[in-house]
């Protein structure tokens, strides 16, 4: 889960985009295949799909880790990001950076979008999240990574 000197705000990204993915039905590995996040699944018709999930705070390892993940041969591409004015900074350096069939596959994020997407979901099925066992298991994931 924590790989090298992580900040806590890294690893919580990081847990975000398993728990949206993870409430998606989609399975989720951290650190593999060079990447913050592997999320993947076979389609209902026998297709394996690859999406690699990065955590960005800044612009400094943004372009290296896309080339890096669009190299291991991934489908696409979800970037989190804290807040708006970094969202919109990393898709234009994407776009200023990356050919135009990478750039495309990449979706860049932000916090507050994705926790609403996980209370949604959560909505929607009836439950608490706070009572399930994937926020239990997500909650001891931070503390003891930390």
């Amino acid at each position: 889960m924590k790989h090298g000197r992580e900040s806590t705000e890294h690893i919580r990204m990081k847990i975000l985009v398993e728990m949206l993915f993870a409430l998606l039905g989609w399975n989720v590995l951290f650190e593999q295949r060079c990447c913050d996040v592997l999320i993947w699944r076979i389609s209902n018709k026998s297709l394996f799909r690859i999406l690699n999930g990065e955590a960005e705070r800044s612009l400094r390892n943004a372009i290296p880790n896309a080339l890096r993940n669009f190299s291991t041969g991934c489908d696409g591409m979800i970037t989190l990001v804290p807040d708006d004015p970094q969202r919109m900074a990393i898709r234009r350096h994407y776009q200023r950076h990356l050919p135009r069939k990478l750039w495309t596959k990449i979706a860049v994020i932000t916090i507050p979008q994705i926790e609403r997407q996980i209370k949604r979901l959560h909505a929607s099925s009836g439950t608490s999240f706070a009572n399930t066992a994937l926020a239990a298991n997500l909650k001891n994931k931070l503390f003891n990574h930390v």
